[in-house]
């Protein structure tokens, strides 16, 4: 006799399919109209924060990220360097408002 085999099974409360749950969307009453900022997001792991290129309605205060990771080119290198300084980030995007953003 296998192991497997239960003779206390019972076939019949074992569903056919997963239910499925109806999900109700929340639209906004508006057209969103974006601009973009700088997001300040604080590490994970300790102090400190990193920067993101995001976006946030006018009206309504909704946020996008658009782009997680910055970069800065590293002069007399052939590559970037990733998550900059605020000083750096204010260098590249000198008229974007820099906001705190929870993740």
């Amino acid at each position: 006799m296998s192991r497997y085999i239960y003779e206390d099974w019972d076939d019949e409360f074992i569903p056919k399919y997963k239910s499925k749950k109806k999900k109700t969307v929340k639209k906004s009453s508006h057209k969103h109209e974006y601009e973009e900022i700088i997001g300040e997001v604080p590490h994970s792991y300790g102090e400190g924060f990193y920067y993101i290129l995001a976006k946030e309605c006018r009206i309504c205060g909704k946020r996008e990220v658009v782009n997680w990771f910055l970069s800065v080119k590293v002069e007399g290198k052939p590559y970037h360097r990733l998550f900059p300084s605020l000083d750096e980030v204010i260098d590249m995007y000198p008229n974007l408002r820099i906001v705190r953003m929870e993740l």
